[in-house]
């Protein structure tokens, strides 16, 4: 009897040691595996879509000395292509800077690859369900999609035929598509005037080691719909029309602008408490100056009872959104003359350098 505690001891002893060791060996082999994935993924190359921006200034929309530059900088967070497009036009950043395909590793590095890749016009929906849940895009996922894609691009000529994709042969791991368009007034099924909506997906089929890219998406338009778009560099003084998620009715319908426009006189039939908080100047707005006001206005603590009126009972969140980061980016008009100069003592050892 009295060994038995002794027994039991040493059994416990001997089965967390047991545990441990197991421990032991599981945390080895994650580690091992962790590894092994990291050093694959460190291996792997991934397409992008790029370009040489010619804007200037930086992408700060509060800086000071940028607010009045027309061509600023695109942002790097973003996709280069624009949210719309018309039919037949080549397919151009923001600041108007050509396209270019890059092959680069998991730094961002340029890889030296000298590959063929492939660029279609895909409808989004048909991307989304394939890459649902966040899946990488894999040539194994998007290969099989491809030969539904419709023939929708051009390359060169506007007035060449349509194909269902274009192929480009990369050098040094890049290569320039400055002369894609889409052309969406031959598709089955599509109406004068409507408007189409795709992402690019470019791929490199004989290399399954390069991640193939997948755009964000984009609408084709109608040349008559060329008026509806939305200017890349939006001015302060221009029409509150002219913003991301807002539009003016149609037919019956009553439109974002058409609010905006009687804003004074919607509050006070909705809320009248809150349409005594809005500002004079503030009661009809039509240029994004003015909306710029109302959004930062809205910010206040005070103006909650004014912000809670108008959003979401007036206008969606996601509209409103999309109308105030779109504001931010106005260009306000500067005509003010401005001396420049160089500190002392830059430029002397500037010379010094060239010598």
């Amino acid at each position: 009897m009295a060994h038995a505690p002794h027994q039991v001891g040493n059994a416990g002893i001997h089965s967390v040691h047991g545990n441990t060791s197991a421990a032991a060996a599981m945390s080895a082999a994650q580690q091992m595996a962790a590894t092994a994935r990291n050093s694959s993924s460190a291996g792997r190359l991934y397409l992008q879509l790029s370009h040489e921006c010619k804007g200037f200034g930086c992408t700060d929309t509060s800086c000071r000395l940028c607010r009045n530059i027309e061509l600023r900088r695109c942002p790097t967070d973003q996709s280069p292509l624009l949210p719309k497009y018309v039919t037949k036009e080549v397919l151009q950043a923001r600041c108007n800077g050509a396209l270019t395909v890059q092959v680069v590793d998991h730094n961002g590095n340029i890889s030296d690859v000298s590959d063929t890749v492939e660029v279609y016009a895909v409808s989004p929906s048909s991307i989304d369900d394939t890459l649902a849940n966040n899946q990488q895009p894999t040539n194994v996922l998007l290969l099989p999609l491809l030969p539904d894609a419709p023939s929708a691009l051009r390359w060169g000529d506007h007035r060449g035929a349509a194909v269902q994709k274009v192929s480009r042969d990369l050098q040094a791991g890049q290569v320039p598509l400055d002369q894609l368009r889409i052309d969406t007034q031959r598709l089955a099924g599509n109406h004068a005037g409507k408007s189409c909506q795709f992402k690019l997906v470019i791929t490199c089929p004989g290399n399954d080691n390069i991640t193939p890219y997948v755009s964000s998406s984009f609408d084709v338009v109608d040349p008559r719909s060329r008026k509806a778009q939305k200017p890349v560099c939006l001015h302060a003084s221009d029409p509150v029309s002219a913003l991301h998620g807002f539009a003016k009715g149609a037919g019956s319908k009553e439109g974002s602008v058409d609010k905006l426009l009687v804003l004074h006189e919607k509050l006070t039939q909705t809320c009248p408490d809150a349409a005594a908080l809005l500002p004079i100047q503030l009661r009809s707005v039509t240029t994004v100056d003015q909306f710029l006001q109302l959004h930062t206005l809205l910010q206040q603590q005070h103006m909650k009872p004014l912000k809670s009126a108008l959003i979401p009972n007036l206008f969606k969140n996601a509209d409103w959104k999309r109308a105030a980061d779109h504001a931010v980016t106005a260009v306000y008009p500067d005509d003010r003359p401005r001396v420049w100069w160089v500190p002392e003592g830059i430029l002397a050892q500037q010379q010094q350098q060239q010598q």
